[in-house]
């Protein structure tokens, strides 16, 4: 199974008994060059081509509607009862960041009926 991004032990840790070895300080290192590289191919290098970005309410609607459904049966119960507690709020940050990230792709930000 791969270890994702955000679990714990992504990166060899430091222990009690010393630094970090040689061999994971090269591990580490060799990881950061190929995402290096990776982003090189797709910044500066001609492999993937440029695509203008052409509006339509379909490439706008149907992402929103999917993270509206998303949104639907991804409920969780909370210890809170206050309205807009903390844990509410940085929600509702995180989906307004997915429409935001939708709006900017699809290329709505450039149609004037839009905003």
């Amino acid at each position: 199974m791969a270890k994702s991004l955000y679990s714990p032990d992504f990166l060899p840790a430091a222990t009690a008994a010393g630094p970090l070895g040689a061999e994971a300080v090269c591990g580490a290192l060799c990881r950061m060059g190929l995402i290096m590289v990776y982003f090189y191919l797709c910044d500066r290098a001609d492999v993937f081509m440029k695509e203008q970005k052409h509006y339509s309410h379909s490439a706008f609607f149907i992402p929103l509607i999917n993270v509206f459904v998303l949104g639907l049966f991804c409920c969780e119960s909370t210890k809170e009862t206050r309205v807009l507690n903390r844990e509410q709020t940085d929600e509702w940050k995180g989906w307004m960041q997915l429409v935001i990230l939708i709006y900017h792709i699809s290329g709505a930000s450039a149609v004037s009926p839009n905003w």
